[in-house]
């Protein structure tokens, strides 16, 4: 049974890499001395994530991953000689799918690295719309211990891993990453989970409408499934879900389909749905479907006492469809989604998101389920 981190109740907490040396960019092959520093500092944070630690836009050499001198004063990018600016992993953004159910992804929490002088990651912050959470890296590992604060006055002690899914999977991401924050009373074990993805704001890429032809994506695709009671803790079940652990070695990746603007995202789990979303021209999510609910290892393997695989089915039905136009998020209902590109020169090399839909069925509170999926993959 799954038990989650409580604050005053379960619905309060819902509320409230980098390589070194010389890296070929666009304009050539650039190389900068690094310091003692500097190396210990891009090693440290390849413990976290495979992501560049730095990243210079702009100047005559606008794609390089140098670990050069910063600006403690500066923190939104420090200028280079060269007309460049030089931005570290603090100014990545992750974003988050919803905590709860009355909140989309407009609302969901941010996270966001902090570094010291030298670019190393020593921190992370959480933001929703009532929570804000402040912790500190624990030597140079994963995991985080600080404080929360939600509301105006509630406070407490809060532990915090940071999951990179993109390192555990080798899949080469230079300016992004996508995986799970997991959270609890530090000391025990953090069951609360949000899956994240997100990048350089400097290397996304914009205007996606104006990219033409079909580009493909390869990479992993994992997320949960959660049913039961919301209002109660202890009814709560949840099934991992993993694509690396398919059966079928020719689907053990997720592809992403980029086409003249849109996206279609395809996921195959072995112990749930088919997972197939579709992407307007911003990356948001326009449709979402679930096939292939017959699945004989339909989280069968797995189901307690309290559950069968049957509950871990959108009513029951072995196919279901979802369409975001019209959709509100309610506190009965919440379905977002995006994808977002990241490369040189607007052109796009890797591609993370995030999938969440959740219904509570009215007057049926016991029948809650939740789904939430993380994406990462390189350009094929």
């Amino acid at each position: 049974m799954k038990k989650y981190f409580v604050l005053t109740s379960v619905l309060v907490l819902a509320a409230c890499g980098g390589g070194s040396g010389s890296i070929s960019g666009s304009t050539g092959s650039v190389n900068y001395e690094l310091t003692a520093e500097q190396r210990a500092a891009a090693s440290s944070n390849q413990n976290v994530t495979e992501m560049y630690s730095f990243v210079i836009d702009g100047g005559s050499n606008p794609t390089v991953n140098p670990n050069a001198a910063r600006s403690a004063s500066n923190r939104n990018g420090v200028a280079l000689p060269d007309g460049g600016t030089l931005y570290d992993l603090e100014n990545v953004d992750f974003k988050t799918a919803s905590l709860i159910f009355n909140t989309g992804l407009d609302n969901g929490a941010m996270v966001k690295f902090k570094t010291d002088d030298n670019g190393q990651i020593d921190g992370i912050e959480l933001d929703n719309v009532v929570m804000h959470a402040d912790v500190s890296r624990q030597d140079t590992g994963t995991n985080f211990i600080g404080t929360y604060t939600c509301g105006e006055s509630e406070t407490g002690g809060l532990g915090v891993s940071y999951n990179s899914e993109g390192k555990a999977n080798d899949l080469g991401l230079r300016y992004s990453d996508f995986g799970v924050v997991k959270w609890g009373d530090p000391g025990y074990d953090y069951d609360s989970v949000s899956y994240f993805a997100g990048g350089y704001d400097v290397r996304k890429v914009r205007d996606l409408q104006n990219i033409g032809g079909v580009i493909e994506f390869s990479g992993v695709a994992n997320g949960d499934v959660i049913i039961g009671d919301w209002n109660d803790v202890d009814s709560l079940d949840s099934r991992h879900l993993d694509t690396t652990t398919n059966a079928n070695p020719n689907d053990r990746v997720a592809r992403l389909t980029f086409n003249n603007g849109t996206s279609t995202l395809e996921a195959k789990f072995d112990n749930w749905y088919d997972v197939s979303a579709t992407m307007d021209s911003n990356g948001n999510l326009a449709s979402l479907d679930f096939t292939n609910g017959d699945k004989g290892t339909f989280v069968s393997s797995t189901a307690t006492e309290h559950h069968v695989a049957h509950d871990f089915k959108w009513n029951g039905q072995d196919a279901h469809s979802v369409q975001k136009a019209g959709f509100e998020n309610t506190e009965q209902q919440v379905l977002d989604g995006f994808v977002g590109y990241y490369g040189d020169n607007n052109n796009p090399a890797e591609a993370v998101g995030v999938l969440k839909y959740g219904v509570i069925p009215e007057g049926h509170d016991e029948n809650t389920m939740r789904f939430d999926m993380g994406f990462g993959g390189t350009r094929q």
